[in-house]
């Protein structure tokens, strides 16, 4: 272990009652950080050492509260002054800032990237300012041209599938950029991120931060060690021969994952197909017939797990969709529920620096009331429908058996049984811990007035205050 000094030292303390705990770091560096569970302050706390180059941190003293611990660093260690975090005083684990991928190349397919360890679902994977942005064939060529040498090799050592005997900047664009930056036309061209591989069925999910100007890679399941690391590159829920068509047309080439090698499976293509068929109809429902556009909003989501479909992204859209269908209804209850259901997918599957994120986790802290919504539709009685299996039931699913019911946590989950609750309740389980984290999540987020609103200096301040009481230094 590092020999350290005072000042690389930092105090874990844990206040008596308290459901947080404050690390104080010398030298300061204003930062906070909120977990709504041990694992995901794991995770979080990790892509914060990633993030200040950390080279190793090591929770060295671990029991109940209110002990007192600490993490070693290395010398001159950027730190963060306040870290704050829930249930940490439970961690007893090793962090590094080693990536948790490697680049492999494999027979056949290319370079393509792998987990070093079992990467869990919403950890963050990548991470990286893309080395440079385009969106037409002119500026393609112009940035490819004021690139460094050693930008240059990483550049032409992508491949071309257009053009693979003689590559071309404009066919090493197509083939690996990213959409990235401001408009919906930029893409751009990552170190590591355009090394990733597309797949039918992925297990990540790509974008664009705009907070840092960074892209960000979240796990959206669990990826065991040794799997490849992959992302989705178009619109994948058609048939098998439709998604070929259109991945030919797009990016040119013929893609061999799991979904797409093998007997044909007609059952496969037809639930693919299917989920399409009702985004379409779904549209048109949604004004004439809002419970009807609910339930097969509801079959889309049973859809994708039919399918064995990690998408947290869709099923994010799907529930806003809900939110707002329910929402013109002046059924604002159901709103609010399908808006923390949205913002929680999507939380898990971008973190928290997305625009996409932050308007959702406004639009959950500011759910649709009657004092600021014109309901266009009011009237319109709703089923409460179970996340699981679709069963309905006006009014929620009730009885003296107490046989369903919704989740005490988040409040947004709602099944119609005990038995269909614990069969979800390991897929619920990240996205309750996201929207109970709706509650301190440190964001900026834009208001629709244009205001700007953050409490990261009262939560600040409030931490400040509980560590002047255990005893902690504050400066």
């Amino acid at each position: 272990m590092p020999k350290t000094n005072p000042s690389q030292e930092v105090a874990l303390a844990d206040y008596a009652g308290s459901t947080r705990t404050a690390l104080h770091t010398s030298p300061p560096l204003a930062s906070t950080l909120f977990s709504p569970s041990a694992s995901d302050a794991t995770r979080n706390f990790g892509q914060l050492c990633h993030q200040l180059s950390h080279p190793t941190i090591i929770l060295t003293h671990v029991g109940p509260p209110p002990s007192l611990n600490s993490f070693t660093l290395p010398p001159a260690t950027p730190t963060p002054q306040y870290l704050l975090v829930r249930n940490f005083i439970s961690l007893a684990t090793i962090m590094s800032d080693a990536p948790p991928y490697r680049l492999i190349n494999t027979p056949g397919k290319g370079f393509g990237l792998f987990a070093t360890r079992r990467i869990a679902v919403g950890e963050l994977i990548i991470r990286e300012k893309p080395i440079f942005v385009a969106n037409s064939v002119t500026t393609i060529e112009a940035a490819v041209a004021s690139l460094a040498d050693a930008e240059k090799a990483i550049f032409w050592g992508l491949s071309d599938s257009f053009t693979p005997d003689h590559p071309t900047a404009v066919g090493v664009f197509k083939t690996n950029a990213i959409p990235a930056g401001p408009t919906p036309d930029s893409a751009g061209i990552y170190k590591v991120a355009s090394r990733l591989n597309h797949s039918c069925s992925p297990n990540a999910c790509h974008a664009w931060a705009g907070l840092t100007g960074q892209e960000v890679v979240h796990a959206i399941t669990d990826i065991p060690a040794g799997t490849e690391i992959v992302v989705s590159y178009h619109y994948h829920m058609r048939s098998r021969e439709q998604r070929g068509k259109e991945l030919a047309s797009s990016f040119n080439f013929i893609c061999h994952c799991v979904a797409c090698t093998g007997p044909l499976d007609p059952a496969s293509d037809a639930r693919r197909e299917r989920f399409h068929d009702l985004n379409i109809s779904r549209l048109t429902l949604s004004h004439f017939d809002p419970p009807g556009a609910l339930r097969r909003l509801h079959e889309r989501a049973r859809l994708l797990v039919a399918e064995g479909l990690h998408d947290l992204g869709t099923y994010s859209v799907i529930f806003n969709d809900a939110s707002h269908i329910a929402a013109d209804c002046a059924d604002y209850a159901m709103a609010r529920r399908y808006a923390g259901l949205a913002y929680g997918y999507r939380r898990v599957a971008e973190g928290a620096e997305t625009e996409s994120t932050m308007d959702l986790l406004a639009d959950y802290r500011n759910p649709p009331s009657a004092s600021n919504t014109i309901p266009r539709r009011a009237g319109r009685l709703f089923p409460t429908i179970c996340d699981g299996c679709g069963a309905e039931a006006q009014g929620g699913f009730k009885g003296k058996k107490a046989t369903g019911g919704g989740c005490g946590e988040c409040h947004c989950g709602v099944w119609c049984s005990k038995a269909c609750k614990l069969a979800h309740a390991a897929s619920h389980k990240p996205i309750c811990e996201a929207i109970q984290g709706a509650k301190s999540e440190v964001v900026k987020v834009v208001a629709k007035a244009g205001r700007q609103v953050s409490r990261e200096e009262e939560m600040l301040g409030a931490a400040q205050g509980r560590m002047r009481q255990a005893g902690c230094p504050t400066q």
